[in-house]
Parts: structure tokens; sequence; C-alpha cells
């Protein structure tokens, strides 16, 4: 069992920053958007999250939730807001990225990094994509497949 699981994760690696490092893995699917209201105050109106204050919130909760070691929290608050907040697209998918290797979930951490490979090819979070990746297999002990 142990070595069908390395293999898999070897052969997603190897295809994910080899063979196909612009990515098509993991480009099928789509995410659902979550609005979110919140009520203001001063207005006494509901506010749409779509507002770029209320994003940039969101963005900012997930990544302190992320680096208070929440990764739970953190991946709610960046879930669905790629879409929502095109701007920083490829740090929201990043952070995504990061929540999903923290709670131990391989197979959507992969499929994330190889979505933000295809969609954000010149970003200059590509370099710390493929480290996070490297670094989660060599503590999961897959040493070949993090070559």
């Amino acid at each position: 069992m142990k070595f069908l699981r390395f293999l898999w994760i070897y052969g997603t690696v190897f295809s994910l920053l080899v063979l196909d490092p612009a990515g098509s893995y993991g480009a099928a699917g789509s995410r659902r958007t979550e609005v979110r209201t919140t009520h203001s105050k001063e207005t006494g109106k509901t506010k749409n999250s779509r507002d770029p204050e209320s994003l940039s919130a969101s963005f900012k909760e997930g990544v302190s939730a992320l680096n208070k070691g929440d990764a739970v929290r953190a991946g709610q608050w960046l879930d669905g807001l790629e879409e929502a907040y095109p701007v920083l697209g490829d740090y929201i998918l990043y952070y995504r990225i990061r929540a999903s290797l923290k709670m131990e979930n391989p197979s959507e951490a992969f499929t994330l990094a190889g979505r933000f490979l295809r969609q954000y090819p010149e970003s200059v979070l590509v370099p710390r994509t493929r480290m996070e990746i490297v670094r989660a297999l060599i503590s999961w002990k897959q040493f070949p497949a993090a070559r």
C-alpha cells in the first residue's frame, strides 16, 4: 500500500513539476464563489463582500489564520476568493496550497498547484509554490519524488 501511495505521489509530482511545468494537471473542476455580507454600522445597510475593502479583509484574515497555524480557518477565508478578487488570484491560490499542505491534504494541494502553474506561469510565486510541494514531499519522506 505504501508503495502504491509512493507511486501516485511520485507520478503526480513528476507530471506537475517536470513533464508539464505550465500545468494542465488539476485543470478540471470549478470552484464556487461565496458572497458574504456584513452590516455596516455607519449606514445601517448590508455591504456586499465583493467590495474591494471586504475582499482585502478576507484575504488578510485568511493569511493571518494560516500564519497562526489555523489552516482550516484559512481555507475557509480563502476558498472562493480567487474568482471574486482576481487581482490577488495568484497569492490567494498560493496560500490555499499552503493551507492544504498544513492540513495534510496532498491531493488538493497538488491539484491547486497544477492550477496555479497553469493560470499564473509568470507569477513571482512559482518558485515558492514548487518549493512548498518539494518540502511537503520531503516531510512525507518521498525523496525520489522531491528531486
